[in-house]
């Protein structure tokens, strides 16, 4: 990849809130590497030892932080042990990495590439490091960043080819991890360990998916990359801790593991051709996990009820107070979510909004979209339904259309309504992008639609398993003039008939 961004290559909107963020709640803290390390003990991995830099690294303010942010964002009002945060992500990423590290210096896949005590250490500080740009509830805050400062992002990504395609909290982990503050105590914990003066870039490198060295870009795709350490970690902590049974070998995995050494090839990760059954099981796992959890109809109110208090703070900023203002990037970094139902309580106009959080009384299905909810004649238009109004402006205005159309005694406010089209499971990445050897390493293919029957899996789950929903206020009333107008407005605009099956499974009624 190319070096990390200059002091003037940072002179764009997201660096500079990042930046000033970072020199302030860093501020004081001081990088000391002494001591035997740590023993920690993970639910889900069980022991592993920490080197006194990772102690360093792990006591810092931008890792700290992440004990506040929940990974499966407003899930554990569903789910009630899915109460995993991203800094238990970052240790089990970590001892993943290590892992897959150590399996490889077993196979004796790194001579002649690197030293494998060097690689297992940058691997483990990107993986401590590689999640500290999330803002509060994860991707659900991620989400909203995307939209709400859909500028910025475009601005970087233009100014910086590393996150041409990388998704916002990536890139604000990179920022905060090359930020010249950061950075420079970083630098000093990485020379201290033979990592050199530099080792703050590379590790943010990895943390992209990036390797400045083409012969060590297997060290980036073990970091990021189509089954990484952050994947096999996230998969089998939301099955653990949400108690949904799955099997993942990782084990297995671990000795398939291999580093491609065909000629004029960069030296990339891929997996012995005998993987490809665990493989299997990690997408098995992925899919299994969106109806389940991801897709969850509860979490998805709980999701919508959480948009409805940020249009409210947008709306009404001179209402709020200072601390919920939420107008720069810095902001939302700075807020943690105890912060925002705190502070959110004590406002007047967020109150309910937040009780509802709080009291875990979201958001209630008017009518659900799915295979059964829709009339046969109609089923393909309600897919196009699901690429005509899937970016904000779209879902706005169709908000904005059931709203107005409610009749008096009806009409909540616009804030309280919803149309909910949750994006399909993308395995493609991931399996096209995979690499698969065999022998000795020399020769290599990706894997194919052969191996993988994946469209298969992505046709089979957008027919039977995606379900898109209309929430609103819980008032049976309003539940059920808002099911009727949603019905009127899909049958007018997209020419999308409802059965009663939309009603049924909303447990809501019909006219």
């Amino acid at each position: 990849m190319s070096a990390a961004p200059s002091a003037a290559q940072r002179d764009f909107a997201l660096a500079r809130e990042v930046d000033a963020y970072v020199g302030e709640v860093c501020r004081g803290y001081t990088w000391r590497v002494s001591g035997e390390g740590k023993v920690i003990r993970d639910a889900v991995h069980g022991y592993q030892l920490l080197e006194p830099h990772e102690v360093a690294v792990l006591n810092s303010p931008l890792v700290q932080r992440t004990r506040l942010i929940h990974q499966t964002a407003l899930a554990y009002f569903v789910y009630p042990t899915a109460t995993h945060t991203r800094f238990d992500h970052g240790l089990g990423v970590a001892k993943v990495a290590g892992s897959m590290a150590d399996a490889l210096v077993v196979r004796n896949e790194l001579a002649g590439r690197s030293d494998p005590i060097l690689t297992r250490r940058r691997l483990r500080l990107a993986a401590l490091l590689h999640d500290i740009g999330h803002v509060m509830w994860s991707h659900l805050g991620e989400s909203l960043l995307s939209e709400l400062f859909a500028r910025e992002l475009a601005e970087a990504r233009a100014a910086h080819e590393a996150f041409a395609d990388k998704k916002i909290g990536d890139i604000l982990s990179y920022l905060m991890i090359t930020s010249p503050t950061f950075v420079e105590g970083l630098n000093q914990v990485g020379e201290s360990v033979g990592l050199g003066a530099t080792a703050g870039p590379e590790i943010a490198g990895l943390v992209l998916g990036y390797s400045a060295d083409p012969n060590l870009q297997f060290e980036a795709d073990i970091v990021s990359g189509p089954f990484d350490a952050d994947k096999l970690d996230y998969l089998l902590r939301d099955c653990h801790f949400s108690g949904i049974r799955s099997t993942i070998d990782i084990d297995r995995l671990y000795l398939s593991a291999r580093v491609l050494r065909e000629k004029d090839m960069p030296g990339l990760l891929a997996w012995d051709i005998s993987s490809i059954p665990n493989l299997e099981q990690v997408l098995f796992a992925k899919l299994m996990l969106f109806p389940a959890l991801y897709h969850h109809q509860k979490v998805r109110a709980f999701e919508c009820t959480f948009r409805s208090a940020i249009e409210l703070i947008r709306q009404n900023r001179d209402r709020v107070g200072d601390q919920l203002q939420l107008e720069r990037i810095r902001d939302w970094l700075r807020v943690s979510e105890q912060d925002f139902l705190v502070w959110g309580s004590t406002a007047e106009v967020l109150r309910d909004g937040i009780g509802r959080l709080i009291w875990r009384q979201p958001l209630r299905r008017a009518v659900v979209l799915s295979r059964d909810a829709v009339s046969d004649h109609t089923r393909f238009r309600a897919y196009s339904l699901k690429m005509a109004e899937e970016t904000p402006e779209g879902m706005r205005r169709l908000r904005q259309e059931i709203h107005d159309r409610l009749p008096d005694p009806s009409r909540c406010p616009i804030e309280d309504v919803w149309v909910d089209l949750p994006r399909m499971p993308d395995l493609v990445r991931d399996i096209e992008q995979t690499v698969i050897t065999w022998g000795d390493g020399s020769q290599h293919a990706t894997l194919s639609s052969d191996q993988f029957q994946w469209t298969n899996w992505t046709a089979n789950y957008a027919e039977v398993k995606w379900r898109g929903h209309v929430f609103c206020r819980d008032e049976p009333s309003i539940r059920k003039d808002v099911g009727r107008v949603a019905a009127e407005i899909l049958r007018e605009r997209f020419g999308v008939e409802l059965t009663a099956g939309a009603w049924t499974a909303a447990k809501n009624e019909r006219d």
